[in-house]
């Protein structure tokens, strides 16, 4: 079988890689690279953010998973997931810290953050849809179950929220087990990187984010949050 998990950044991916690597005999993974692709016929699994799926061309993926999550929370957690990498545009060179927290948002709100193609849903459902058929805005999602399973031209597309992973994973666990006979679900250890490298300090800078970054984003975060949310 091979799993491809192709998500808006920040979204659950590392989730969903760990739960189907807990169930593989074999656990390969590999990370979309257009400059070195190179990777086996079986037992594969492919994470991606912002790769062209054309690389998948000669591919049969088995299952798609992609995750949702209010697209003004992608922003935050991905600041704080690679402040300190010089390859991201939201690189911060000064040290984090209760401090420096008003220079932080600063920074913060002077990104433009729907300019990254791994952080943006136009960029991520043109991918799924180029690759399956299936255009995502279009299709029914039940908000109250928080995942659902689409088949289209022999393509089995799963798509769960960061919320469902969080808060509703054993209804999702359930659903997991029936649709792809795995038995090792337990995620119970699995714990989110902002959370435990910053802490209370990635709380506090939540919550002092201004009311006007949420208003410059509310068109997207509404399209997103009234169709999946």
């Amino acid at each position: 079988m091979n799993y491809l998990i192709y998500t808006p950044y920040r979204c659950g991916s590392s989730f969903i890689t760990r739960l189907i690597q807990k169930n593989l005999d074999e656990r390969p993974v590999t990370f979309m690279d257009e400059s070195d692709f190179n990777p086996p016929s079986n037992n594969l699994l492919i994470k991606g953010h912002n790769v062209d799926v054309s690389i998948l061309d000669n591919i049969k993926i088995d299952y798609i998973f992609t995750s949702i999550r209010a697209p003004t929370e992608i922003f935050v957690s991905a600041f704080f997931k690679d402040i300190k990498d010089k390859d991201y545009p939201y690189y911060y060179n000064k040290k984090i810290n209760r401090k420096n927290l008003p220079d932080m948002m600063d920074f913060f709100l002077s990104i433009p953050w729907h300019d990254y193609d791994w952080l943006c849903y136009d960029f991520n459902f043109n991918q799924i849809e180029k690759l399956t058929g299936i255009n995502l805005w279009e299709e029914d999602f039940p908000k109250n179950l928080g995942f659902n399973k689409l088949t289209k031209n022999d393509n089995t597309l799963i798509i769960t929220t960061h919320k469902t992973l969080n808060y509703n994973y054993d209804q999702f666990k359930d659903f997991i087990k029936t649709n792809l006979l795995f038995n090792n679900l337990d995620m119970s250890r699995f714990s989110y990187r902002n959370y435990n490298e910053f802490k209370n300090l990635y709380t506090e800078f939540i919550d002092k984010i201004p009311v006007s970054f949420y208003e410059k984003y509310q068109d997207i975060d509404n399209k997103v949050k009234e169709k999946f949310l």
